[in-house]
């Protein structure tokens, strides 16, 4: 990727992450003139996506009471970043933007069903790419997919009342995982509540 584009790209999510919103539009919309310009690289393509996706998701969390509107641009954004970052060959790319689709945006919009199948997809993908790498960063962050989309889908069971085995399932998967026994080991709070109510649905 051009050092240019890696400049801006570092800036939008600056930006994105301090709810800068403005700002990161701009800088979005910049990134885009110049792409299509020189060349139109869907890595870029898909990284700006992604950014925009987690703004408009930041937008729809600060203020549900505004509707749907974010949530619906998250939504597109974020299957755009994955179209983008398929074409691009960034699986890693796609495995986030996917992650945040079935883990964020459909519960989100009561798509529940879809959400719990395009999550069970992705953390296969993840599970097969943390096997195959040999990148250890690349590695880290592939079990990182693998580790929310489990979460996620506890979440979903729970807040839906879904299969308790299946619960337990996720229970034992997490347990492989490398980077949640990193974590648990540090004691998350957010990551120990989440367990906790998985404990508890379990024992009925």
């Amino acid at each position: 990727m051009d050092t240019t584009f890696g400049s801006l790209l570092s800036q939008l999510e600056k930006e994105r992450r301090a709810k800068n919103y403005d700002a990161a539009r701009a800088i979005a919309d910049d990134i885009e003139e110049q792409r299509l310009a020189i060349n139109g690289d869907p890595l870029v393509q898909s990284r700006v996506m992604y950014e925009l996706h987690m703004a408009s998701y930041q937008q729809w969390k600060d203020n549900p009471s505004y509707g749907r509107k974010h949530l619906d641009e998250s939504l597109q954004y974020a299957l755009r970043a994955s179209q983008s970052a398929s074409v691009a060959g960034d699986i890693l790319g796609k495995l986030f933007a996917d992650m945040n689709v079935s883990g964020l945006i459909y519960p989100a919009l009561g798509l529940y069903e879809s959400a719990l199948e395009l999550s069970r997809q992705t953390s296969t993908r993840a599970e097969s790419y943390a096997a195959e790498t040999r990148d250890e960063d690349d590695r880290g962050r592939a079990h990182r997919v693998a580790m929310n989309c489990y979460i996620h889908r506890i979440r979903i069971l729970v807040s839906t009342g879904g299969s308790r085995m299946d619960v337990d399932d996720l229970l034992f998967k997490l347990g492989q995982n490398p980077l949640y026994r990193e974590l648990d080991a540090k004691g998350e709070q957010w990551l120990k509540k989440d367990m906790a109510s998985a404990a508890a649905y379990i024992a009925g």
